[in-house]
């Protein structure tokens, strides 16, 4: 009989992943032995639990402008949606959700050739995704709506208020909330 001792190291995640404080992971390794005169043998080492004390978290914050103060009926509103990561460590998936809004007297949808490429919609919600964001980065979003058209009813020289809220929401981070008003 003969014993022979390897030892393998490696990295696990870094210092800049995103996980919870005080939690947990368990790592499974396994090995096999073979040998030209013996069969295989396979040995699986009992678990390795990797915690992710206080690295660090993802804090997320979101400002949202109208790229104008006022459009006409049948305009396309812009805004410019900013999400900004002021924790110190990633943020991944990272989701703004931006319900499309209504106006009186006229129909408000969202105009997908003039906002982000990563926006769509589904259900009445524009959703952006960024599947991560560094520690200390932004990420700007434009997201369009065609507000009304010329032939909806309203008084001509009369004004509606055009108010727009989103939210951002990562993993492990609450969302956070923003609206911007335009007037039409």
């Amino acid at each position: 009989n003969q014993t022979v001792s390897f030892e393998i190291s490696f990295a696990v995640g870094s210092t800049t992943d995103s996980c919870a404080p005080n939690s947990f992971v368990q790592l499974i390794n396994s090995a096999w032995v073979t040998s030209t005169n013996a069969n295989q043998a396979s040995v699986t080492a009992n678990g390795v639990a990797i915690s992710c004390a206080n690295q660090g978290n993802p804090t997320l914050s979101i400002t949202k402008v109208p790229n104008q103060t006022s459009i006409t009926r049948g305009g396309i509103a812009y805004f410019s949606i900013t999400v900004t990561n002021t924790g110190n460590a990633t943020a991944q998936n990272v989701v703004v959700s931006d319900t499309v809004p209504t106006i009186s007297n006229g129909t408000v949808t969202f105009a997908p050739g003039q906002s982000s490429s990563e926006c769509s919609v589904s259900s009445g919600v524009v959703r952006c995704v960024q599947s991560s964001l560094n520690a200390g980065s932004s990420k700007t979003f434009t997201v369009a709506f065609t507000v009304g058209a010329l032939a909806d009813s309203c008084t001509p020289g009369s004004t509606a208020t055009l108010t727009n809220a989103a939210s951002v929401s990562a993993n492990g981070v609450g969302s956070v909330f923003v609206t911007a008003t335009v007037v039409t």
